[in-house]
């Protein structure tokens, strides 16, 4: 998707493992009118935003240094040891976002 041909004294590696997605020129068309910048040699770039939910566990324990009651965040994958105080789960909202070019390059997640 990029020649390679320098250009501007930049070296086309470099350029190619640039994820300098921010600057991709991209064109939304309004209505249901032809759209101008069709042709078989585009390549489709799609922006995407969106949001997923995410378990995390609150993780209650004695510190050992202090010997006072600390609070740990963990993901998911915690096991839980049987040493801890209190384990409380929940879940939180991210927010996602990123880029897919032609069908199968995705950037930027």
């Amino acid at each position: 998707m990029i020649e390679d041909t320098g250009r501007g004294g930049i070296n086309p590696e470099v350029r190619k493992t640039s994820l300098d997605y921010p600057h991709i020129k991209t064109h939304t068309i309004g209505g249901f009118t032809t759209n101008p910048f069709d042709d078989v040699d585009d390549i489709n770039v799609w922006h995407c935003c969106w949001k997923s939910f995410k378990k995390i566990g609150f993780v209650t324990y004695i510190d050992p240094e202090t010997g006072l009651p600390d609070e740990l965040q963990v993901d998911e994958s915690y096991k839980v040891t049987g040493n801890e105080l209190n384990v409380e789960w929940t879940w939180i909202i991210e927010v996602w976002e990123g880029y897919r070019v032609g069908e199968d390059l995705y950037i930027g997640i």
